[in-house]
């Protein structure tokens, strides 16, 4: 007799999300139930904390902002965190870590797509068509700097008033940048420098502010030109992170790919600023399930690993007994291989 199936019902926090799965070994049914975002006053900007990691000498390091074993007991909810650390055990390198959820969700039969995600640090994913391989051919990368630079001037121009400038509120529309942009460097400190030089030659601040930009856009388009996959023309390229709704950057990307359909994410169904606050509660649930995320292709291992370190809550037996039926009797659950997304209760298409 076979082993009887089982569909996981799980309700996933940070993020609440929904996913159950019908078949362990290949399809997911995902909902995304609420979204929301809550700003957060740091005293030591996250910059100063990931360059002291590089002057202890740690060459491989994550810098996390919760203590999952806090969060479980303040809330009594069983809490997965640290996942950055455990793709680095399983000897890859922290990060980017959501390529399995770009491909689940962009994979098409024929098109060669790419989801560009563009926070503090941008990275991208290319998807190559169902004909190439399907979700395990994807790889992802970072691009160089995101808003990271941006974010910085504006703590600059603003005394530390605004983090950021809304939707590059501060260059519209987008001119040219002068000549000397500086170097493709992450840290604030360096970017004061390039402030520094930029007032030098009386550039105002909104040509600053412009030419950092482009340091980011161009970064963007130089990886696409050596990395993107040779023999297929980028078909779509879907933007999302807070700087996809920046159109100093986004504007310049058609520039050099005129005819690649450029949209956010939104047009999948997926929140361009939610992906990450979904990608990650999905993380938690295969910790709970007992699987792997699908591992991309270009890095130094393939080999599947169950990510995140499990902090057990008041509901940890409730939680385990769900994750430990999903699949019963296997030794082994195999990685995802498809995702249908649910708006309002329906599938979403986004073929």
């Amino acid at each position: 007799m076979g082993t009887p199936s089982y569909a996981l019902d799980l309700t996933v926090i940070g993020l609440n999300s929904r996913a159950s799965m019908e078949d362990p070994e290949s399809l997911v049914h995902f909902e995304l139930l609420k979204y929301g975002e809550i700003p957060l006053e740091p005293t030591t900007s996250p910059s100063e904390l990931s360059e002291m990691n590089v002057i202890l000498g740690e060459t491989k390091s994550a810098l996390t902002m919760a203590e999952g074993s806090f969060l479980a007991a303040r809330t009594g909810i069983t809490t997965v965190t640290d996942f950055r650390v455990s793709d680095q055990a399983a000897g890859r390198q922290g990060a980017p870590l959501i390529a399995f959820f770009d491909a689940l969700l962009l994979h098409h039969p024929t098109k060669l797509r790419a989801c560009q995600n563009i926070v503090g640090i941008a990275n991208v994913c290319f998807i190559p068509p169902d004909i190439e391989g399907r979700v395990v051919q994807c790889y992802d990368s970072d691009t160089g700097p995101g808003n990271v630079f941006i974010d910085a001037v504006a703590r600059y121009y603003t005394n530390g008033e605004r983090e950021y400038y809304k939707d590059g509120e501060m260059v519209l529309p987008p001119r040219p940048p002068p000549k000397t942009t500086g170097r493709e460097v992450f840290r604030d400190t360096l970017a004061f420098e390039l402030i520094e030089k930029a007032e030098r030659k009386a550039l105002s601040s909104d040509d600053v502010v412009a030419t950092i930009t482009r340091i980011t856009a161009q970064a963007i388009v130089d990886h696409y030109k050596r990395y993107a996959p040779k023999r297929l023309e980028i078909a779509e390229i879907f933007m999302c992170g807070g700087g996809a709704y920046n159109p100093n950057i986004t504007s310049y990307i058609p520039e050099h790919y005129p005819n690649t359909k450029i949209v956010l994410l939104d047009e999948t169904g997926i929140p361009a600023a939610a992906k990450d606050a979904i990608a990650f509660p999905w993380q938690c649930m295969e910790a709970i399930v007992g699987r792997s995320i699908p591992v991309p292709t270009r890095v130094e291992t393939c080999q599947e690993y169950v990510f995140g370190i499990v902090s057990p809550g008041k509901n940890y037996r409730k939680v385990l007994r769900k994750g430990i039926l999903l699949g019963a009797g296997c030794d082994h659950l195999p990685p995802a291989k498809e995702l249908l997304n649910y708006l309002d209760g329906t599938a979403f298409d986004n073929k």
